[in-house]
């Protein structure tokens, strides 16, 4: 499959190659006009000079505007800018089946082997994994973050989508990028998209670490979709769907996280309020147990006390591997991911670092 289109600054035998078929174009009258101006040679002659000056400049003009629209539309141009220096993430957007997926990384390399790819929670985007792609830029480690089609800054599909079709745009990044292994996380709905990626494509999947993996009875599963899939709170004119998510984010955060730190990525579940729903509706249609029970690659749950805690506990019965195992994470809650950030990576990646 091809490389995904990319943008940069091409090397100098490129611009010549291209600058080559510029004036190839102009020889043979094919060079794109942007003015489409036709001349008329019927003029006195200081007149004709004032049109050739001017035709002059328009060439000229034109083989600029030429060269901007090979740059913009060239396939086979790759990134080899520099960088500079920070603590944030590197972004980039890539064609996906339900539009353009926006994803987040550590490092400047592209998504390779032996990488870890991470999907988010519901209704949230990568932007909860952003401290850790930091931590991982500081270990150099190779890490990737995915907005959900319909999430962040991902486009969102034409109608609510089953965890199937969510693991298909997964799937469809994998391959574009040309990855013939690499390991998974994922969080909650995440959790989900994680396991049936696994499930569809199990011989490119080296290890999975799920932030819970809830087996909910059809008590449970009706209760959560009726808590969860409430549109009475989804937008209100008074602006009072505002204060009900901030006041559900604090509730379920851990000891120690601020308003500051839930302010960072709490506007992420504002994005697309009519369809916010979706990734807990596919959620709580996808039974985890069937797919747990047939994965064979090594599982690590992590397990904090929120609310998917007692549910997450039932997924040690259907793990497989005999490296597969659950880590109960006792007063760790929702934002974890930021309070505990370097212990989370050491976590992953001594798990990540096993050897079978």
């Amino acid at each position: 499959m091809a490389s995904p289109k990319t943008f940069g600054v091409p090397s100098n035998f490129e611009l010549i190659e291209k600058i080559s078929i510029l004036l190839q174009n102009l020889l043979n009258g094919s060079l794109i006009n942007p003015y489409n101006l036709k001349f008329d040679s019927s003029t006195n002659p200081f007149g004709l000079f004032l049109r050739i000056h001017f035709l002059f400049f328009v060439i000229l003009h034109s083989i600029f505007f030429q060269i901007n629209y090979y740059l913009l539309n060239s396939h086979d141009l790759k990134i080899n800018i520099k960088l500079p220096e920070n603590n944030v993430s590197i972004k980039g957007y890539i064609n996906g089946p339900e539009g353009q997926m926006h994803y987040r990384r550590s490092l400047e390399c592209e998504p390779s082997d032996n990488g870890l790819l991470c999907f988010h929670m519901s209704p949230y985007s990568s932007i909860i994994y952003e401290n850790l792609l930091e931590e991982a830029k500081a270990l150099d480690r190779n890490v990737v973050a995915i907005d959900t089609p319909g999430f962040g800054n991902s486009d969102k599909p034409m109608s609510p989508p089953s965890i199937e079709s969510y693991a298909a745009s997964m799937i469809s990044f994998i391959d574009a990028f040309q990855i013939k292994e690499i390991n998974l996380m994922g969080y909650h709905t995440g959790s989900k998209i994680a396991l049936e990626v696994a499930n569809q494509i199990p011989d490119k999947i080296k290890k999975i670490i799920l932030v819970s993996a809830p087996i909910f009875n059809d008590e449970e599963k009706a209760q959560m979709k009726k808590l969860y899939l409430n549109k009475d709170h989804l937008l209100s004119s008074d602006g009072s769907h505002l204060t009900h998510a901030w006041n559900e984010a604090k509730f379920w955060s851990m000891q120690g996280r601020s308003d500051l730190d839930i302010a960072k990525t709490f506007h992420a579940r504002l994005i697309n309020p009519e369809i916010s729903w979706w990734g807990h509706n596919a959620a709580f249609d996808y039974d985890s147990s069937k797919t747990l029970a047939e994965i064979n690659c090594p599982i690590l749950i992590l397990n904090p006390e929120d609310d998917l805690y007692e549910q997450t506990k039932r997924a040690n019965g259907y793990l497989k591997n005999r490296e597969s195992r659950i880590l109960d994470l006792k007063s760790w809650s929702h934002g974890f991911l930021d309070i505990e950030t370097k212990k989370t990576a050491e976590i992953i990646f001594s798990f990540l670092n096993e050897s079978g």
